[in-house]
């Protein structure tokens, strides 16, 4: 009898081992891209170009660990980049890391993720407020919290709040600090149709001489909707209100249309962002991205981007480029692309070429 007894609890034990171990997924995968590119004018000078090649190695690795309603996440790089001219463009080691935690509930979900990254003040600043920067770092660290709650089987309401830290390195660009939080209620219509409410409000605090606290706050409307099976659409506008500035709108267009072959995004916003200059940036953008599959390995994609940044007396930058990527065998891709990228502010205007190949090793999940 004892033997018996004895026998069932092991055999319990077991599979409540083996229940547990399902339970647990642990993935984690290593890639590596390996590149050169060349790049006609990275000060975008309008005269006296200067051209400079850039050699760059970035080891990447992800994991994550779910349990449960539980994911524990996590993402770790470093770029280094070498440049056949250091007095053009600055030879460069930036580290990235993301530590994040999800949790699932019966009815919404918790996110927490802090972030660690470290960049070319010059690209970064370009490509989000349209600033030419001296080649320096920026880097950012920041916290963020987001969190929904379905309140009705057709409302939803989620907040989210974030800190983050600016700081320049061999820049012009001056420190800076953000807090911001918003909210939004979400009503499911029908299938197709969810209208929506959004507020937020944002405090800079920058170093930039003669600059004190400043806050923005922005009310939105819209509406997301489901035109068709695969076409849909997002759609807001509403109110900003910045301290010293005044009001102003914002909005945001964007629509996703997926096809059996190919994809195409398009958007189009007015968004209100801190930035290095000491105060927030009014932004016009617009963006539309393409994409097509040659083959079950193969697929090619364009992008054009134009922008239009008020706060730093009316610059205007557009940005063209267009890709090809091949998967040569379950570990290695090839990936060419050609970009041009023009700048113009008071009457003057600046262009540069980048082409560039890269080859991206990916381990499969071990």
């Amino acid at each position: 009898m004892k033997l018996k007894f004895l026998s069932k609890l092991l055999f319990f034990g077991l599979v409540f081992n083996a229940t547990q171990v399902k339970a647990l997924i642990f993935e984690q995968n290593i890639s590596v891209l390996t590149g050169v590119e060349y790049d006609s004018n990275p000060a975008f000078a309008p005269s006296n170009e200067q051209s400079v090649w850039r050699y760059t190695a970035l080891p990447t690795y992800t994991a994550s660990l779910a349990e449960d309603r539980n994911r524990w996440f996590t993402t770790a790089s470093l770029s280094l980049q070498r440049s056949s001219d250091s007095a053009i463009s600055e030879s460069r080691q930036d580290p990235n890391l993301i530590v994040g935690w999800e949790h699932e509930y019966e009815r919404g979900t918790l996110n927490i993720t802090a972030d660690y990254n470290k960049t070319s003040s010059r690209l970064n600043e370009f490509i989000s407020n349209g600033v030419v920067d001296k080649d320096g770092s920026a880097t950012t660290k920041s916290i963020s919290a987001s969190w929904s709650r379905l309140l009705t089987d057709r409302l939803n309401l989620s907040a989210a709040g974030q800190y983050s830290q600016v700081n320049y390195a061999g820049s012009g660009l001056s420190n800076y600090k953000t807090k911001s939080i918003s909210s939004s209620l979400t009503y499911e219509l029908n299938e197709k149709v969810s209208p929506f409410i959004q507020v937020g409000v944002s405090q800079l605090n920058s170093e930039a001489s003669n600059t004190q606290s400043k806050v923005s706050q922005s009310y939105l409307i819209g509406t997301k909707a489901l035109l068709r099976p695969n076409l849909n659409m997002s759609a807001s506008l509403g109110l900003n209100h910045r301290q010293g500035s005044g009001n102003g709108l914002v909005a945001n267009l964007t629509t996703t249309y997926l096809a059996e072959k190919y994809n195409v995004q398009g958007s189009l916003s007015r968004n209100v962002t801190a930035s290095g200059i000491g105060e927030f940036q009014k932004t016009d953008n617009l963006s539309l991205k393409y994409v097509y599959e040659l083959s079950d390995k193969a697929r090619v994609g364009s992008e054009f981007a134009w922008s239009r940044n008020s706060s730093t007396g009316g610059n205007n930058t557009m940005q063209i480029g267009g890709w090809y990527s091949k998967e040569m065998s379950a570990f290695w891709q090839f990936r060419t692309n050609l970009n041009l990228k023009q700048l113009k502010n008071d009457g003057q205007s600046a262009n540069s070429s980048i082409i560039g190949i890269s080859f991206i090793y990916n381990t499969l999940d071990f």
